[in-house]
């Protein structure tokens, strides 16, 4: 079952991160930049607290709220304020911000190419790719990670920075499309793909290990919701506040996290973490 705890905790974030930035727009108005910063601080502060414990899965468990609430605070509305300035305008249903993380790719590109090259990486996806690609000029770096909170708000804010980049450019009627065929395969991909992610996922025992591994389980699946929804097969009941299905989320997401809090309390024998 730890797996699939940490999948409920992850999976939630995902429709509550997009609740709360309806609600700040609401709720501040003009003085939205002092949300953004707001949710920037606590986000500082929880990766800065991870620095005080040794327990990789406290560390794996502040490290993804602080990485959702960076990405929000920082990235998305960061971008908000420039297309705001610049008078970027929606286009096709694809807001101004968005249309300016479009083309972040080529940023993003030379990210990816950091990361299948650095050797110090042991994202199972990017030592699969080295090794394929004969990029390892020795054997893979191994040892226990200090700390495990950078890290891993740091694949929060990755994975979704790929993946909004990677459906913002199939939506776009000048490259793809959002009803071409490249669009319909993402969708079966990241399904396929993701319930072989789900079924490995299950398998982990450690709570840590759990959660980093649900961030990219969670986030390939949720393509599925963003794909669907922008072929107009629902309304998301995030964006519009559905009252019946928010408290649905929410208690969800609380009990999500008291199954979480309740086994990381448990005392646990010591024992080298797992790679993420």
């Amino acid at each position: 079952m730890t797996g699939f705890k940490a999948f409920l905790l992850i999976f939630l974030m995902m429709p509550l991160g997009h609740s709360l930035m309806v609600i700040m727009n609401g709720s501040f108005g003009e003085q939205i930049g002092w949300g953004a910063t707001g949710l920037v601080l606590v986000g500082c502060l929880l990766v800065m607290a991870t620095r005080w414990t040794q327990s990789s899965a406290w560390q794996s468990f502040h490290g993804a709220f602080a990485g959702v609430l960076l990405w929000t605070g920082a990235v998305e509305y960061g971008l908000l304020y420039a297309a705001t300035v610049l008078g970027i305008a929606e286009v096709n249903g694809t807001a101004g911000e968005y249309r300016i993380m479009m083309h972040t790719w080529s940023f993003l590109l030379l990210l990816v190419l950091y990361l299948v090259m650095h050797e110090s990486i042991r994202c199972n996806l990017f030592i699969w790719l080295r090794r394929k690609l004969h990029l390892t000029a020795r054997a893979p770096v191994s040892g226990t990670v200090v700390n495990y909170g950078p890290r891993t708000a740091f694949e929060m804010i990755s994975i979704l920075w790929f993946f909004y980049v990677l459906l913002l450019l199939l939506y776009d009627e000048s490259l793809v499309g959002v009803h071409h065929p490249l669009t319909y395969a993402c969708l079966v991909l990241s399904l396929a793909f993701g319930m072989w992610l789900f079924v490995r996922l299950l398998r982990i025992k450690d709570m840590g290990y759990a959660i980093r591994y649900a961030i990219p389980t969670v986030i390939v699946i949720w393509n599925v919701v963003e794909i669907t929804a922008k072929w107009g097969l629902y309304e998301e009941p995030w964006l519009t506040l559905d009252p019946a299905i928010m408290v649905v989320i929410c208690v969800s997401f609380v009990a999500g996290i008291a199954l979480v809090v309740r086994e990381l309390m448990q005392p646990r024998s010591p024992r080298l973490d797992p790679s993420a």
